[in-house]
């Protein structure tokens, strides 16, 4: 729905470069009148000493109430057709639908000088404001030059300063989030209703949790105080990593980590990944050395921790294993003398022997081959004996090794 405002005034500024115009120009806009321009109309003669203008400009109402200040009476918010700076007095007219039960009388008109603004960070209260007797108009007095582009009428003593938050209020420790409000001539911010000692700048940098609000005094004296806004401050994740068989292994041993206290997990795996993926919560790995195991652990709140563990490897040999049995019959199954672990071991030494104690079969860095031949014919099925001796003798091993044929 579209209103027309007037302005009449007596000291006008407008943007227009005043050497563009003429002296005397009246049409659809209005009347303008360059000072020191002789004007007479209906028998009234004056030279105005400075700009002289009646200007009429459209106003379209907006759709949807503004989204602050939170007023209990009109929300509603008037973009200028062109946006106009200019000191003087301003009038608008409602529909006695619009005015909510509220008479013009109680009405103040307040304006805001940036152009399709949302977050009204320059609104501003007049402090000069008259209501006309007729109670379907409002008007308001600018004695210093503005640019307006939007106007709201609001019920006198129910302006509610924003409180605007430079990013989210939800955060996690360790950071912050800065709250703002609109210019006044003094603030006072609060935590939880109470008051915050030296925090009276237009700004507060917060990082703890709590309601704020802030209470700002205005050019026109009214001091008003803010809704409040809640902050929210995120623990990070806790917990630790787990190791199911403990920090310190043999070499060749495999152990279970586990993380907790997040939603989400990525592991920083560089070596000896063999079970899990890199977001479970759990993997399985086989370290070849001493290894430093990382992962991040997130909340559902988008914070985040590192956690580490060092798992120990010791070369003890511990984790060596040789089978006792060889079935040569190709099923897949023990066709081969298998020693666990023995690639972790490639400095070996391995001779097998026969009951006579002839050597058949001798071999230096075994890694499970002997299929139970000699000089590539099939031993007997038999009782074999072996000794296997690992890094130059620090290590030996001796057992019996069966050859049964199926």
């Amino acid at each position: 729905m579209k209103k027309l405002i007037v302005f009449m005034v007596c000291l006008m500024a407008v943007s227009l470069n005043k050497d563009a115009i003429a002296q005397l120009k009246a049409d659809g806009q209005g009347i303008y009148i360059k000072s020191g321009t002789p004007f007479s109309s209906d028998g009234l003669s004056l030279i105005p000493s400075v700009d002289f203008e009646l200007k009429n400009l459209t106003l379209l109402r907006g759709n949807s109430a503004v989204s602050w200040p939170q007023y209990n009476s009109i929300t509603r918010i008037y973009h200028f057709s062109s946006p106009v700076l200019f000191r003087g007095t301003m009038a608008l007219d409602f529909l006695n639908t619009e005015l909510n039960g509220n008479n013009a009388s109680s009405l103040n008109l307040a304006y805001t000088s940036i152009i399709g603004s949302n977050n009204y960070k320059d609104y501003l209260l007049a402090s000069g404001s008259i209501s006309n007797t007729y109670d379907r108009y409002v008007s308001q007095l600018f004695s210093d030059a503005v640019n307006v582009s939007d106007v709201t009428a609001v019920s006198s003593g129910f302006v509610i300063p924003p409180v605007i938050a430079s990013g989210s209020t939800t955060f996690c420790k360790g950071s912050s989030v800065t709250l703002s409000t609109v210019l006044a001539s003094s603030w006072q911010w609060y935590r939880n209703g109470v008051q915050l000692q030296g925090a009276t700048q237009r700004e507060l940098t917060v990082t703890d949790n709590g309601d704020y609000s802030v209470q700002a005094v205005l050019a026109n004296g009214i001091s008003t105080i803010s809704d409040p806004v809640t902050v929210k401050v995120v623990q990070a994740p806790n917990g630790k990593i787990l190791a199911d068989k403990g920090e310190n292994l043999s070499l060749g041993d495999e152990v279970v980590l586990t993380s907790n206290g997040g939603t989400s997990y990525l592991w920083d795996v560089s070596e000896g990944l063999i079970g899990g993926q890199s977001t479970d919560s759990s993997i399985v790995v086989r370290p070849l050395k001493t290894t430093t195991y990382k992962v991040i652990v997130n909340n559902g709140a988008g914070c985040s921790v590192t956690q580490s563990i060092v798992i120990n490897v010791v070369n003890d040999y511990k984790t060596l294993v040789a089978n006792n049995m060889v079935t040569p019959n190709s099923d897949g199954v023990n066709d081969v003398w298998i020693v666990k672990n023995i690639d972790l071991y490639p400095n070996n030494e391995v001779k097998i022997f026969d009951r006579a104690g002839r050597v058949v079969f001798s071999q230096n860095g075994y890694n499970n081959t002997w299929d139970a031949t000699f000089n590539g014919v099939p031993v007997p099925e038999d009782t074999f004996y072996y000794v296997l001796s690992i890094d130059s003798g620090k290590n030996k091993m001796t057992g019996f090794i069966s050859v049964v044929k199926e």
